[in-house]
């Protein structure tokens, strides 16, 4: 009954600007509960709202940047949610989702080049991941650097040769570059 709780939280904000010798802490607290019940309620405006609220009350929170961010990155602000995640980035330089989050939206805004840079921050024990050598290639592919995707697509099929996400990906990459020897090797 996320409207019903809607409801009842405006009501309890409204109290909260009556009442200005409430905890920080608990006033963040019902601001962030009001924000994550617009969330389920469909009212993604209003959601941004109550976090950014949430964020004038009491220390930084990483966790509450991230859910932020991620929110208005879903609703296309994506210059906004990239400063979110820098401010996160400030305070856990290694939070890895963060880090994918802030890269996904440097792809989107076509911002390939600082989004091979974020990629190499990451450290390399981790860099070794399938999901950030993919990352990699995928990043090369969308900038139109075809030869290095190709190279690094035939090393990950070399390296998991079982995945098909893999397979599908150098194919299609094979053929807008249109190297049909290759392809047909493969085929």
């Amino acid at each position: 009954r996320y409207q019903e709780a809607d409801a009842r939280y405006e009501i309890l904000i409204e109290s909260l600007k009556e009442k200005p010798e409430v905890e920080d802490d608990f006033a963040r607290k019902v601001l962030l509960n009001a924000a994550r019940n617009a969330v389920k309620n469909k009212q993604e405006s209003r959601a941004v709202w109550y976090f950014k609220k949430a964020l004038s009350y009491g220390p930084d929170d990483p966790q509450l940047y991230w859910e932020i961010t991620g929110l208005l990155a879903k609703l296309g602000k994506t210059e906004e949610a990239l400063e979110l995640c820098e401010k996160v980035l400030s305070l856990e330089p290694q939070n890895r989702e963060v880090m994918m989050l802030k890269i996904n939206l440097l792809v989107q805004m076509k911002r390939y080049g600082e989004a091979r840079e974020s990629l190499a921050k990451i450290p390399q024990g981790e860099q070794d991941n399938l999901q950030y050598q993919q990352l990699e290639a995928d990043i090369a592919t969308w900038s139109g650097n075809y030869a290095s995707a190709i190279t690094k697509y035939q090393e990950l099929v070399k390296k998991y040769p079982e995945n098909r996400e893999l397979w599908a990906k150098y194919i299609k990459v094979l053929s807008w570059t249109r190297e049909w020897n290759i392809l047909l090797d493969i085929i």
